[in-house]
C-alpha cells in the first residue's frame, strides 16, 4: 500500500447484496462484479467526464476542497464551486487530507427494478434548503390551512447517505463494513473526504442538475461534515451509454444482461468515503496477520514460503506493521473498536 495513491477493499458478497437486497436469489459471481463495477463507474465520473457544451448541459461537479473553495465556474444558480470535470490527480488529492489516509470505502445504491425514481428524488430533497423554500412557499399560499400554522420539520439533509438498516439510510456498503452494527452509522465516525455521485435524473423537473448536485452537497456538508466533498451528477442513463446506436461506447452487454429492460430507468448512487468507517476492516485484518505470524503457525508459513505459497516472513511482517500504523490512523475518536491494542507483540509472544 505505500506507492499507492488509494486502497479501496470490496466485498462480493455485499455487492451483490445491493443488487438483489433480500430477495433470496442465489449468489452470482458475475451480478455480483457488474453490480460492484456501476458503483464504481459513477463514483470515478469526476474525472471521466468529457469536455464539451453538450456535457454541461447535462452533468454537473459541485466541488468542496481545499483546492476548488471558492473558486471555479459557477452560474448563479448554483450554490457551490462547480467544475466541468476533475483530473485524475485533483480527483485522488480531493479524497486524501494527508498522504498517509490511502484507504477508502464504498457504498452503492441502486434502484429495485420495481423501485419507483421519485423515491430517490424525495430522500436526496429530504431537509435540504430546496425542500425547505418548496415547503415555505406551500406555506405562504395557503395561510389559513393547518399546514400553515404547523411548524416544519426541522430534519437534517443527508440521511440518504447512510447505510441500509439502523442508521435508516438507502445505501449498501460494497466495502467489508459491519453496517448492521449501529457504530457504522457514518454520522458517528470522522468523515475526511466524501464523493457522491448520480446517474442518472429521477426527475426532469426544472435545472434538475443543479438541484441534485445541492442537494448531494448540503446533504454530506450539513450531516457528515467533512474535510473535503464532492458532488457529481450525470444525466446520461445506463440504457444511453450503453446503447447500440452510433453514440454508444460501453460494453452494451455487461450490465445490460443484469438490468434487463430495466436499464433505462436504473438509478445508480454511490458514495465513496475516506472515513474511520474502514478501521473495523483493518482492525480484523490486522489480527488475522498477526495469528499467521504467530509461533503457532510459524511451521506452516516457512513451509508455504519455501515453497512459494507464502511471501517472505520479513515480508509478512513489514505488511503487518503497515496495517496496524493504518489501523492507529483510522481509529475513531468516538471509542469503537478501542481494543486489540498491541496485538501483533502479544500474538507473537506464545
Amino acid at each position: 500500500t505505500e506507492n499507492s495513491d488509494l486502497v479501496l477493499p470490496l466485498s462480493i458478497t455485499q455487492c451483490w447484496k445491493s443488487l438483489h437486497r433480500d430477495s433470496g436469489t442465489s449468489a452470482s459471481l458475475f451480478e455480483a462484479s457488474a453490480a460492484g463495477a456501476l458503483a464504481l463507474e459513477s463514483v470515478s465520473l469526476p474525472y471521466r467526464l468529457a469536455r464539451s457544451s453538450a456535457s454541461k448541459r447535462r452533468s454537473k461537479i459541485g466541488v468542496a476542497t481545499g483546492y476548488f473553495q471558492g473558486s471555479g465556474p459557477s452560474n448563479d444558480d448554483d450554490a457551490y464551486p462547480t467544475a466541468e470535470k476533475l483530473s485524475y490527480h485533483e480527483f485522488i488529492s480531493s479524497l486524501k487530507p494527508s498522504n498517509r489516509h490511502i484507504m477508502t470505502e464504498l457504498s452503492g445504491f441502486l434502484q429495485h427494478p420495481n423501485g419507483s425514481p421519485l423515491e430517490l428524488h424525495n430522500r436526496l430533497l429530504q431537509g435540504t434548503s430546496i425542500e425547505r423554500r418548496a415547503l415555505e412557499e406551500v406555506r405562504n399560499r395557503d395561510r389559513n390551512s393547518y399546514y400553515r400554522r404547523s411548524r416544519m420539520r426541522d430534519i437534517d439533509p443527508g440521511m440518504w447517505a447512510e447505510d441500509e438498516g439502523p442508521s435508516g439510510g438507502i445505501m449498501t456498503s460494497l466495502s467489508p463494513v459491519d453496517s448492521k452494527s449501529t457504530s457504522a452509522s457514518r454520522s458517528m465516525h470522522q468523515n475526511f473526504a466524501l464523493a457522491t455521485s448520480l446517474r442518472p435524473l429521477p426527475s426532469r423537473v426544472g435545472d434538475v442538475v443543479s438541484t441534485y448536485t445541492t442537494c448531494m452537497m448540503e446533504g454530506v456538508g450539513i450531516r457528515y461534515r467533512p474535510q473535503r466533498s464532492i458532488a457529481t451528477v450525470v444525466g446520461q442513463s445506463l440504457d444511453s451509454l450503453t446503447g447500440s446506436g452510433s453514440r454508444a461506447y460501453a460494453a452494451g452487454s455487461y450490465w445490460k444482461t443484469v438490468l434487463g429492460p430495466k436499464a433505462n430507468t436504473t438509478q445508480v448512487l454511490s458514495v465513496l468515503g475516506n472515513t474511520t468507517r474502514i478501521h473495523s476492516y483493518l482492525k480484523s485484518t490486522a489480527s488475522g496477520l498477526s495469528s499467521a505470524l504467530s509461533r503457532k503457525y510459524s511451521g506452516y508459513l516457512s513451509r508455504d514460503g519455501m515453497s512459494g505459497l507464502a511471501p517472505e516472513k520479513e515480508d509478512c511482517s513489514d505488511a503487518v506493521e503497515s496495517c496496524l500504523s493504518l489501523r492507529d490512523i483510522y481509529e475513531s475518536s468516538m471509542g469503537f473498536d478501542e481494543d486489540d491494542e498491541g496485538m501483533y507483540f502479544s500474538d507473537n509472544s506464545d
